[in-house]
Parts: structure tokens; C-alpha cells; sequence
């Protein structure tokens, strides 16, 4: 989960070269509140970083699931046959959809056969029952 960037802490006033009455009094605070800036920053593009690796993760999984989807719209009921990897039919058990892990010969129903096939769908089955018998989602 995207964690919120940590804070940077403020600068003291910066030492005015032009000001020579408050260019000593500010020089110290603000050469030493560098160090604190370098943690500071090097904290926050960490951050930035890990987020953009996790959002990065996000946008593949999203993008799969979608080719997912997309394959499992209008894919054929099960009958016994012969399937090539990565072809999507639904169950008539489970009205669920099945992409095939395997090419060759499908004589069992896709929801009783985890090593042939994989359920790539998930939840209430009447959407695929109503795409697959009447065409209305």
C-alpha cells in the first residue's frame, strides 16, 4: 500500500551575503540544518520510489486481469474436447470461467480439474450465466 512521504523539515532563514549584520548569526544554523536536509530528502525519494514500484506492480496486475476479463467475455461453455493453453470457456457446474493450463484433451468439467484448468473469474456467476444465455450483461 502507497505510503504518504515523510516531512522535510524547514530551513532555518538563509545567511544574506548583502546583510552583513545577520550573515554570522544565520550561517551556523543553516550549514548544519544541510545534514538534516540530506536525511530528510533522501528519506522522501526513497518514498517516491517505493510507491512508483508499487504502483508500477498495481498497473501490471491490473492490465493481466483486464486481458483477463477481456478473454472471459464471450468464451464458449465447456464441452468435452480438446483445448490448446489459454483458451477461456466457462463451466456449466459453476458458471465461472476457466482459462486451460495445458493443451490437450478436456474430459472433465474445468471447476473439478485444477491441473488442466485455472478459474479466472470469481464471485456471483449470474453475469457470466446472463452473457453466455442471453447476451445481456
Amino acid at each position: 500500500m502507497p505510503t504518504a512521504p515523510p516531512p522535510v523539515q524547514a530551513l532555518p532563514a538563509a545567511p544574506d551575503p548583502n546583510d552583513r549584520t545577520t550573515f554570522n548569526n544565520r550561517a551556523y544554523p543553516w550549514s548544519l540544518a544541510q545534514a538534516q536536509l540530506r536525511t530528510d530528502l533522501t528519506a522522501l525519494a526513497a518514498n517516491v520510489f517505493n510507491n512508483a514500484v508499487e504502483a508500477e506492480a498495481s498497473a501490471t496486475t491490473a492490465t493481466a486481469q483486464a486481458a483477463a476479463a477481456i478473454a472471459a467475455v464471450g468464451a464458449p461453455m465447456w464441452v468435452a474436447g480438446t483445448y490448446a493453453v489459454g483458451v477461456v470457456v466457462w463451466s456449466p457446474a459453476d458458471l465461472q470461467s476457466y482459462r486451460r493450463r495445458t493443451s490437450g484433451a478436456s474430459a472433465i468439467d474445468p471447476q473439478l480439474d485444477a491441473t488442466g484448468w485455472t478459474r479466472i473469474s470469481g464471485g456471483d456467476p449470474v453475469p457470466q450465466y446472463l452473457i453466455h444465455n442471453t447476451g445481456v450483461i
